[in-house]
């Protein structure tokens, strides 16, 4: 059996490939009339700096919700009775010879 595509896959693989290509060349055509005068690289210069300032708060927002997560995670542990906690009656911890219960 050989390994040779066949005729809906190539008509499938045809038009695809057409279709993105006008995709491609669309896009081309836009950004050159975009970037073809002053007034372009202005708008398009607002554009990314809009979306890199939206990305930027973004970013700081989600660092600032790490750092309240992991002082709030700080606060619970500092308040645990973790040095008065007693054990468990029957329960019994395997020490080091000379060593003392931890």
């Amino acid at each position: 059996m050989t390994n040779r595509p066949s005729m809906t896959k190539s008509i499938w693989n045809f038009f695809l490939f057409r279709w993105i290509r006008a995709a491609l060349g669309i896009k081309r055509s836009a950004e050159a009339q975009f970037t073809g005068s002053v007034d372009g690289i202005k708008d398009a210069f607002e554009i990314k700096a809009m979306s890199l300032s939206k990305r930027y708060t973004d970013l700081r927002d989600a660092v600032a919700q790490v750092e309240g997560v992991i002082q709030g995670k700080r606060n619970r542990l500092a308040e645990s009775p973790r040095r008065g906690r007693q054990e468990p009656e029957g329960s019994s911890r395997q020490t080091r010879r000379g060593a003392e219960p931890l």
